[in-house]
């Protein structure tokens, strides 16, 4: 009897429990399904990027990619169906993508919101500011200020600008016409990111600088607002006609760091850094879009990795690390995103594979595109061209084939690589290391330059007498010799006056004078 009624206790107490059980909602896991990424052409936002595929993977999705893509191209794909996503919109300059007929309604800006400090303008050292008192682009109408950044001896004051087909350009343009500074200002373009290298070298060795800059971007990671430089106002905020559809309802902000005005007017529209994604995937999948609406990345933190880059760290898997270790840093906070995320169902298979990453075919069959990046003495950027032994190794190489390329830099080994491998450049020259991993989807030429680790002993003769006299000379020549000798000295010296102070008073062979005496006496 006692038997039964425990029985049938244990039997409703498991009832109860798996009751609990069944009727508590549990947090959904997405089912197995492919997240097809994009990112940009600019490599200085992989990290972001690379942090959002890790996520992703850890809410449970496999991710493909991410693939580079050009701006105009992923918006396309995403339209498509082709790519779900990307973590590299900038607004409001992407708004013309957006707002194209056949973009329109397919693609969406969600989650991501960077938008605290992403500032573009014009910028100067901040010692010639606090000495100039300059404060204002306006204040280079003086051409006496103008001088002082004036770099190829023409009077103008040379303000290190942004390269060809870059929106920006156009802007600074526009700004020397409406400001009235053509007579005392121009724009320097080039390849920007050797540009601003070179920027950061005058800037150390205390010459004044001018330049146009935005952040993120590892240069004012480097020169720093505030503490390094300041960024200049303009009188009033103009945009060209056909770059009217970038403008922001933003064109002050307030407490700007570096910037003496208050709210501060640089010029260029304010914009947010947001993720892009097709509509219809994230309908398919509101874990993903939970997931991107909760990841937060300070501006501080995308900049900080932005200078590692700079400074070497400068690989793919440089970049895939600077991810993993800022996830693993902010795991606490890392795991509520996630936790958030999960709640939702994944719904459906997921879209049908398709090719990520469709790429234009160029057109121009005549010219070849030619990647490089600075490394001394193997390319060289100076006076806005490249040398250095692999482009003049190069150059003789085109010439032989006859062959017409334009050159062109990029400012990491990462994007170099990437460029070549998607097919977006026909080859690149520098110092670039052969390896086993490269080689799975990049074609090397023969290595032209080898090095490595050697053991070096000093070379010596093979006869005896030669031997002898080297082993003499390095004898006689070696500071140890003396070394020791002199410690030999200072020990005797030390050793005999001690046995003098204890033998002098009961041993006449030690006279007590002060002083040690050679007595010299001859056998009888």
């Amino acid at each position: 009897m006692r038997f039964s009624k425990l029985y049938s206790f244990l039997a409703l107490l498991c009832s109860v429990v798996l009751a609990v059980v069944l009727l508590t909602p549990q947090p959904a896991t997405p089912k197995a399904a492919t997240v097809r990424m994009a990112r940009s052409t600019w490599e200085t936002g992989w990290f972001q990027a690379e942090i959002v595929k890790q996520l992703i993977e850890e809410l449970g999705y496999e991710v493909s990619g991410p693939y580079t893509s050009e701006t105009e191209d992923f918006y396309q794909a995403a339209a498509r169906g082709e790519v779900d996503l990307w973590a590299n919109g900038w607004f409001p300059a992407h708004n013309l993508f957006l707002q194209q007929e056949d973009v329109r309604d397919r693609v969406v800006e969600t989650g991501l919101n960077i938008e605290e400090g992403v500032l573009q303008g014009y910028i100067i050292d901040l010692p010639t500011a606090e000495r100039l008192d300059i404060d204002n682009l306006e204040d280079l109408k003086d051409p006496e200020i103008a001088q002082v950044f004036d770099r190829n001896g023409n009077g103008k004051a040379d303000l290190i600008g942004c390269d060809e087909g870059w929106s920006c350009r156009d802007i600074i343009d526009h700004h020397l016409e409406v400001y009235g500074l053509r007579e005392t200002v121009e724009q320097v373009s080039g390849n920007y990111v050797p540009l601003m290298q070179e920027t950061i070298d005058r800037y150390r060795q205390g010459e004044p600088v001018l330049f146009f800059g935005w952040m993120p971007h590892w240069s004012l990671g480097t020169l720093v607002p505030g503490q390094d430089t300041r960024w200049l106002e303009v009188p009033f905020f103009s945009l060209p006609d056909n770059l009217a559809e970038i403008a922001s309802d933003v064109t002050t902000l307030d407490n700007t760091v570096g910037c003496q005005g208050t709210p501060c007017l640089l010029g260029f529209p304010h914009h947010t850094i947001r993720a892009v994604a097709n509509r219809e995937f994230l309908e398919a999948n509101p874990a993903v879009e939970l997931l991107l609406a909760a990841i937060e990345i300070p501006l501080e933190d995308i900049i900080a990795q932005n200078v590692k880059l700079a400074n070497g760290e400068d690989e793919l898997s440089d970049i895939v690390g600077h991810a993993r270790d800022w996830i693993a840093a902010r795991r606490d906070r890392v795991d509520r995103w996630l936790e958030l995320a999960s709640v939702r169902a994944f719904e459906g298979d997921g879209p049908p594979e398709t090719d990520p990453n469709p790429e234009t075919p160029s057109t121009d069959t005549q010219t070849l595109r030619v990647l490089t990046k600075p490394l001394t003495p193997m390319v060289i950027y100076q006076d806005q061209r490249y040398n250095g032994f692999c482009i003049e190794l190069w150059d003789k190489i085109a010439g032989e084939l006859d062959l017409t390329y334009r050159l062109e830099g990029v400012g990491t080994l990462a994007k170099l690589l990437d460029d070549v491998a998607r097919g977006t450049t026909d080859l690149a020259v520098g110092g670039i290391s052969i390896t086993a991993d490269r080689e799975k989807s990049l074609d090397f030429s023969y290595p032209f330059f080898e090095s490595g680790l050697q053991i070096m002993v000093l070379s010596r003769g093979n006869n005896l007498f030669e031997r002898l006299v080297s082993t003499l000379e390095i004898l006689f020549l070696s500071p140890p010799l003396y070394y020791g000798i002199g410690v030999f000295v200072v020990t005797l010296l030390v050793v005999a006056h001690i046995i003098w102070w204890v033998e002098r008073h009961h041993n006449p062979e030690f006279p007590g004078t002060g002083h040690l005496r050679w007595q010299v006496s001859k056998a009888s």
